[in-house]
């Protein structure tokens, strides 16, 4: 959930999902299927900075 409007995605070191818009305020599912353990971070679209909060 973002507090504004982003294009966010998950990536993992050795690939990334397909871009999603997050809607502000708006708990937003950005990667099915999670391996357990497996390392990954989320990337914005465009953005220097970027708040809200994130489930996994």
């Amino acid at each position: 959930m973002t507090h504004h409007t982003r294009t966010v995605r998950v990536c993992t070191p050795s690939a990334c999902n397909a871009w999603k818009e997050a809607q502000k305020e708006v708990w937003t599912v950005i990667a099915h299927n999670a391996i357990p353990g497996k390392q990954f971070y989320v990337q914005f679209q465009n953005v220097n900075a970027s708040s809200g909060q994130i489930a996994y």
